[in-house]
């Protein structure tokens, strides 16, 4: 029996295993054949599986496993920037631009140097000067709808 003084109150404990946690001990492998797991160790008798270290399989990463296929080529890398002019009629606002083009966005940190600029024709625009590599056909109707001006350089 315990005896437990918690704030002069008296609390007695008849059973001490019950506060130990309630769990099953890990099986001891190797400790003669009365623990059910002695000799072999629970890995039975020869074979690749009775050894140690000879699980390679396991051992060689996912990607060595799988069969090769496909090809990238390092040319599709993606060497544009695409905005669109709805995203160029909001920057003008924000910053007050009359004229956009390459070197506004890089000093924006909107694009990186040595990108081609691609506009597209999605949304409307205020009047504005665009020069930009590509254009859209639509993006060319909806910037001369509104007065404004772009050239491909």
């Amino acid at each position: 029996m315990v005896v437990i003084m918690i704030d002069k109150t008296i609390i007695s404990i008849m059973n001490e295993s019950s506060l130990r946690r309630n769990r099953v001990d890990r099986k001891r492998i190797g400790r003669g054949i009365g623990s059910g797991t002695g000799k072999t160790s629970g890995h039975g008798h020869k074979g690749a599986d009775a050894r140690s270290g000879t699980r390679k399989k396991d051992l060689i990463h996912v990607y060595r496993r799988l069969p090769k296929i496909g090809f990238i080529s390092p040319h599709s890398k993606k060497k544009i920037s695409v905005f669109s002019i709805e995203q160029l009629n909001a920057l003008s606002q924000k910053y007050s631009l009359q004229k956009i083009d390459k070197d506004t966005l890089i000093s924006l940190n909107l694009m990186k140097r040595g990108k081609k600029l691609h506009i597209i024709g999605k949304g409307e625009i205020t009047k504005l000067s665009i020069f930009a590599n590509k254009f859209t056909e639509g993006a060319k109707s909806s910037i001369q709808q509104n007065g404004g001006s772009f050239e491909v350089v």
